[in-house]
């Protein structure tokens, strides 16, 4: 659970190629040396956006269907709540009523 809530946990297949490969350079170590830390972060972001659908569309297990269900709901309603702060931004103009 700790590897998961620091983004730390391990990553197979071609991120984790992508990864060896940048870190086999001086370079790639210097300019993205947390490369497991980044992709681990961009993948919560995106499970929890409405493109996590593609787990729930995956998925055979009905408790990690419901799971990403959750995920994608608190996410988009957390980015839409965002969203309507900053066009509403410090004016307030939800709560300016109109004198009569």
């Amino acid at each position: 659970m700790a590897r998961i809530n620091t983004f730390t946990k391990s990553i197979s297949g071609i991120p984790e190629q992508l990864r060896q490969g940048i870190h086999n350079t001086k370079v790639g170590r210097l300019v993205i040396p947390f490369f497991r830390v980044v992709y681990n972060i961009m993948d919560a972001a995106i499970e929890r956006s409405p493109l996590g659908i593609y787990k729930v569309v995956n998925s055979t297990d009905p408790i990690q269907r419901d799971l990403a269900i959750a995920k994608i709901s608190m996410g988009t309603s957390i980015l839409g709540a965002t969203a309507l702060w900053y066009a509403v931004g410090n004016s307030g103009a939800l709560f300016i009523q109109k004198k009569v």
